[in-house]
């Protein structure tokens, strides 16, 4: 199933540059499975991934203390007016049931984080040393220059939908609470303002039961997701603090799997031509 179009995600246009910055190893492993890793949001660094922000939060608990208060006010007369001490006890029991209930759209956060998965892509014209510094080890890191329209094109050999969008960026302290995060797929194309000069394009993929109890198909960390390789990667670019020898072991390496595309040293490890 191809790449799917949502109307509440901005995705950019076909051209955009992007960059997956990665090592070696998940290097060889994309190669090797002909496949993309694509992280749990419960298992990235970030603790805010598919998060609401603390407005919303707060609406979603008086929405619901203003509908479980009346319940809760009823059960109470009921116990008051009970005469047998059985039937006393059943009511006090639902009425805790009520009374400690949380709503259902905050106490679901953890289940959608578990079953949601995203690939993290870097939008840029050129390589950002920041990107190398902060994803690419300093000597042995590797990055992919790939565009908008070859990731969407790579993924159509999934067979469950891939939503591709810009990530937004917000103070989750401060941010509005807006009704467009009641829907699944808006949080999880959030991240705090301290991300923002990662620009961020994510992919994300849900599991097909939506319940940590019965992941069908993620494993703990995530899931690998068949791509068209070829047509994935344009270049494959090794670090600007990278030796020769490395590069010409990463060249050699990936053509081992079958991978006759360019790789090339940093275009930030070249010395002044002028």
């Amino acid at each position: 199933m191809p790449y799917e179009l949502h109307g509440r995600l901005t995705t950019p246009d076909d051209e955009v540059v992007v960059w997956h910055y990665l090592g070696l190893p998940q290097l060889t492993s994309l190669l090797n499975k002909r496949s993309l890793f694509f992280c749990r949001l419960d298992a990235l660094e970030d603790k805010f991934e598919g998060m609401l922000p603390r407005s919303m939060v707060n609406l979603r608990r008086e929405f619901h203390a203003k509908h479980t208060g009346p319940v809760v006010e009823k059960y109470d007369a009921l116990i008051n007016e009970a005469t047998d001490p059985a039937q006393a006890a059943m009511f006090n029991a639902e009425r805790t049931v009520v009374a400690d209930s949380r709503d259902i759209v905050l106490s679901s956060i953890p289940e959608r984080r578990a079953c949601t998965a995203v690939s993290c892509w870097h939008m840029n014209d050129e390589e950002a040393m920041g990107m190398w510094r902060t994803y690419g080890s300093p000597e042995f890191g590797i990055a992919i220059k790939s565009s908008v329209a070859r990731l969407k094109e790579a993924l159509r050999a999934v067979g469950e939908p891939v939503y591709v969008a810009k990530v937004e960026y917000h103070n989750y302290e401060s941010a509005p609470a807006r009704g467009a995060l009641m829907n699944r797929f808006v949080p999880v194309f959030w991240k705090q303002a301290a991300f923002r000069s990662e620009a961020e394009l994510r992919c994300a993929v849900f599991d097909r039961d939506m319940s940590p109890t019965g992941i069908s198909w993620f494993n703990p960390k995530g899931v690998s997701v068949p791509v068209d390789i070829d047509g994935l990667i344009e270049r494959i670019v090794v670090s600007p603090a990278a030796a020769p020898w490395y590069i010409e072991t990463v060249a050699a390496l990936v053509q081992r799997f079958g991978f006759t595309g360019p790789v090339q040293p940093s275009e930030l490890a070249a010395d002044p031509s002028y």
